[in-house]
């Protein structure tokens, strides 16, 4: 949410049953969904994030999100502070440490997604 609100951008959390993490009030009744999954260090430089609802912990198990659960996905390095958006669901994305390092690759990516977005919507 920081980092959408820093980029101008009216963010806000989600009520706590929906299927996303952040909503994006986009002006002219455009609403973006947003699933935010965070990681708080790479393993052996790598970045795995895996997308499901649910919590195996309370005995109902996790499920997959469905197409129309969110409409961008974020990948957050906790320890770096940084944030990959990509369009659409996904059940998993691995990133290089490198990936999240590049300049400008927050702003790019969100561009990207939201650009995605708008043409679908």
């Amino acid at each position: 949410i920081a980092k959408l609100l820093k980029a101008g951008f009216d963010a806000h959390g989600a009520r706590r049953d929906a299927p996303y993490d952040i909503g994006v009030d986009l002006e002219k009744g455009r609403y973006c969904r947003v699933q935010v999954k965070g990681r708080e260090r790479a393993h052996h430089g790598k970045w795995d994030f895996r997308f499901v609802r649910g919590n195996p912990r309370t005995g109902a198990g996790t499920y997959a999100y469905t197409a129309t659960d969110f409409d961008i996905t974020a990948c957050v390095s906790l320890s770096l502070e940084r944030v990959a958006f990509f369009p659409g669901v996904h059940a998993s994305i691995r990133l290089s440490t490198a990936d999240f390092l590049r300049p400008d690759s927050e702003v790019e990516s969100w561009i990207r997604a939201l650009n995605v977005f708008n043409r679908q919507h």
